[in-house]
């Protein structure tokens, strides 16, 4: 199963007031951990929001949609129409997202997407989604 890893990194930071790709946690910034856990199980690794904040992976600009965060990240990846068969997405702000969870989200990802359930909240900044579903994320953006 080819996997493409999509680290959503979209947004202003406004909030943090500094680029969160580059935000340390124990040393390390959020986008070294978060693409260290996809490169476990991953094929290519990509960042979808504005491309200095991919520093170094392939860019995938967030075009403007009515939507943001995941949604838009799978609509901008769409666009590019990849060939792996599933799409693994991580906020760059989940530093500690674990390649376990990951390969998990992944090994059940076939015709519909994988979105764990914490307290009864779908958890939509870390989930599997299957390309041949990226046309209606695009629809929905």
């Amino acid at each position: 199963m080819s996997t493409v890893g999509l680290i959503v990194a979209g947004g202003d930071s406004t909030r943090m007031g500094v680029d969160k790709a580059l935000v340390e946690v124990a040393g390390r910034p959020f986008l070294k951990w978060v693409a260290d856990a996809l490169a476990v199980v991953a094929d290519r690794i990509v960042v979808a929001g504005r491309e200095e904040s991919a520093h170094g992976f392939e860019a995938i600009p967030d075009p403007e949609f009515s939507v943001r965060g995941p949604l838009a990240g799978l609509a901008a990846l769409a666009a590019t129409s990849p060939s792996e068969t599933v799409v693994l997405v991580v906020a760059i702000d989940q530093p500690f997202v674990r390649a376990e969870t990951l390969a998990q989200l992944q090994a059940h990802c076939d015709d519909l997407p994988v979105v764990p359930i914490v307290d009864d909240t779908r958890q939509v900044t870390c989930m599997a989604f299957p390309t041949g579903m990226l046309h209606a994320a695009s629809e929905e953006a």
